[in-house]
């Protein structure tokens, strides 16, 4: 029988890596999910590990996430995590930045959604891997908005105001779905989420 992995190793010798976030950002209303799916590891009948730290949702009908972007050339949008240990477990603050311009009517309304709203978020990597920041506990802010220092704005930070179970999930579609196209459609009419199966080890555990 295969012993369970403990630590995947890297080799980077040979390869290259993206450096940057994509300048995008899509928050979404922890209200408008309708069903999720967490994909943890797991090991088989025969004992071999499968490494997995994904998530699958579906919205609402009618309801979408929603987009902020900046000139591509920026490096405003970022998102990052930090581990710490309570009562011996492991937990995480996440933490995202987005820009936002100007002093109109509408920035302030913004401004005011953002402080209300109980949201998460999703970035894309310019490798086109999309993270869920803060889909346990939600992203809130404490903000100065000063945009005469910035250039006509501000970043704008939001983190965890509870501590989250796991890093940030990477984002999977459902059954067939392209999670690209899903980024495109604001995660709006996701296909379905596949239906799971229990494992044949003979024990309880559920795996989708």
């Amino acid at each position: 029988m295969s012993c369970i992995k403990l630590i995947n190793g890297q080799d980077s010798r040979c390869s290259t890596f993206a450096s940057k976030y994509c300048q995008q950002a899509i928050l979404i209303n922890k209200a408008d999910v309708l069903d999720y799916q967490i994909l943890d590891s797991y090991t088989d009948i025969v004992g071999d590990y499968y490494g997995r730290h994904a998530i699958r949702f579906i919205l609402n009908p009618t309801k979408k996430g929603v987009f902020f972007a900046a000139p591509d050339k920026g490096a405003n949008f970022s998102g990052v995590f930090n581990k710490t240990i309570k009562e011996g477990v492991p937990q995480y603050t996440h933490i995202i930045a987005l820009p936002l311009m100007g002093v109109s009517e509408e920035i302030k309304i913004i401004l005011k959604q953002l402080d209300s709203a109980d949201y998460f978020a999703a970035l894309k990597y310019s490798d086109n891997t999309i993270e869920i920041f803060g889909f346990g506990f939600g992203l809130f802010s404490d903000y100065g908005y000063d945009p005469q220092g910035n250039s006509g704005g501000s970043i704008i930070e939001l983190s965890s105001d509870t501590l989250e179970d796991q890093p940030p999930y990477i984002y999977k579609s459902g059954t067939g779905g392209d999670p690209l196209q899903d980024w495109e459609n604001l995660f709006g009419e996701n296909p379905p989420l596949p239906a799971g199966d229990f494992n044949n080890d003979f024990n309880n555990d559920f795996f989708i």
